[in-house]
């Protein structure tokens, strides 16, 4: 038990610390505050995502950042059971800028009968062919920018 004692010992302090700080060892010090959920508010994710959801249309289409998906989805699906809202990652793959040709597509085949918003101002990809208008907030497409 002493060699035990002995060999955890200094494992108690960091422990002691991480628990009053109410986050695991060295987080802080990395310097990534809040990430991945902020501690300290644990319910700030989801009401920026209702308040969110309360402003769009039932059939909205949404390109969002990665970190505000899931609780996005899961206030307009779960909580107030709209789920002609579809929610997309803007930008899934890392290390790579601008939407995929298949995203440009998609947009393209839907914006007229769907309205389609982007919760970030999108890069030049979009704001070259569609003429947008800011909405609470948000990027709306309201219409197609011709050459």
């Amino acid at each position: 038990l002493i060699v035990l004692a002995f060999v955890l010992w200094p494992a108690v302090a960091v422990v002691r610390t991480a628990w009053t700080t109410s986050q695991p060892p060295g987080l802080a010090r990395l310097g990534f505050g809040d990430y991945p959920y902020p501690v300290r508010t644990p319910d700030a994710p989801l009401t920026q995502a209702r308040a969110l959801v309360d402003g769009l249309e039932d059939d909205a289409i949404v390109f969002t950042t990665w970190d505000t998906l899931y609780a996005d989805i899961f206030a307009a699906h779960v909580i107030e059971g709209r789920s002609g809202i579809a929610f997309h990652e803007t930008l899934p793959q890392d290390g790579l800028t601008g939407l995929a040709d298949s995203t440009l597509a998609y947009i393209e085949t839907v914006w007229q009968a769907r309205p389609v918003y982007f919760t970030e101002r999108p890069g030049p990809d979009i704001l070259l062919r569609y003429r947008l208008e800011q909405v609470d907030g948000l990027y709306k497409i309201v219409a197609k920018r011709t050459p």
